[in-house]
């Protein structure tokens, strides 16, 4: 497991105040992919300016995922957030990465959402990557990293 702590991209760890980086004896904790992956889909919004350092044959950043997660908290905006994310995550399916995606939203209590994405890998056991958001402030996979798990 340690082995793999440090191979990949510099892992993004989501919390109140935005993403930071996790060291481990002065080395950042790395990450094979999966979760940077999803936190870019789903965090950036439409319209980021680094769009602008990559030509547009590049997969360009940016969704409303953002967007449609906002406002007041209904069992149709829940339906919608699923919806989004699923379309967000769709490349995953698209490019062969995983076989399928499943997103499921809850509201566990007041203003709070809860989010399971579920990733079936070909030849692999599903990965889930957890997220909550509460009030506006999206945190995620604390108790469980997912970049354990490849």
């Amino acid at each position: 497991m340690a082995k793999r702590t440090f191979q990949g991209d510099p892992r993004l760890v989501m919390g109140p105040n935005g993403t930071t980086l996790k060291f481990i004896g002065g080395q950042p904790v790395m990450d094979a992919g999966l979760e940077n992956y999803i936190l870019h889909r789903l965090g950036v919004k439409e319209g980021w300016v680094g769009n602008y350092l990559f030509p547009e044959t590049v997969n360009q950043l940016g969704t409303d995922f953002e967007e449609v997660t906002s406002g007041a908290i209904t069992m149709r905006k829940i339906t919608d957030i699923e919806k989004a994310g699923e379309r967000v995550l769709a490349k995953l399916v698209e490019t062969g990465f995983a076989e399928s995606i499943s997103v499921e939203v809850s509201n566990p209590t007041g203003n709070n959402l809860d989010m399971k994405v579920v990733i079936k890998r070909p030849e692999q056991d599903a990965e889930i990557l957890s997220l909550s958001r509460v009030n506006l402030v999206w945190s995620s996979q604390l108790n469980d990293p997912a970049h354990l798990k490849l």
